[in-house]
């Protein structure tokens, strides 16, 4: 004996909630998207001031962000690292970004943020270690003081 066919209705009772569910998913992309997250791997130091400091150039973002802590050591990405780390990730990040136009030679940028009650040799050390690793592109972090 055959069953009778049932048949569905076209449309159920309630709410459709797959248009809200899509534009939360949206609306959620593009947060991310537009949230700043440049400030997130630096670590808290207070920067030493300087009169011929200038404002950050966004169109050179720094790819990595060194932190020289008021003891001398070094942070990146806020995991304390030793001198042989930090030439290691240096050596690796040097060889991901090479110069589209001199061969040997880093694009790498890098951005040394120094306590500033730290003894400059530290600061020294890592831009001998930049040096060695051929990246030309560092600059060095502070707050504007009075002219």
């Amino acid at each position: 004996m055959r069953r009778p066919a049932t048949t569905l209705p076209l449309e159920a009772d309630g709410f459709n909630l797959t248009p809200l569910i899509d534009v939360s998913f949206l609306l959620l992309v593009f947060f991310m998207l537009v949230t700043d997250l440049s400030g997130a791997d630096r670590d808290p130091v207070r920067l030493p001031v300087s009169p011929a400091s200038e404002p950050d150039d966004i169109s050179v973002a720094p790819q990595i962000v060194l932190t020289v802590d008021e003891s001398g050591g070094i942070r990146i990405r806020g995991r304390r690292m030793s001198r042989d780390a930090l030439r290691n990730e240096l050596k690796a990040l040097a060889r991901l970004s090479p110069h589209p136009a001199r061969p040997g030679v880093s694009a790498l940028n890098v951005l040394i943020r120094s306590d500033g009650a730290a003894a400059y040799r530290h600061v020294q050390e890592v831009l001998r270690l930049c040096g060695e690793m051929r990246i030309e592109r560092v600059s060095l972090g502070t707050n504007r003081g009075e002219r």
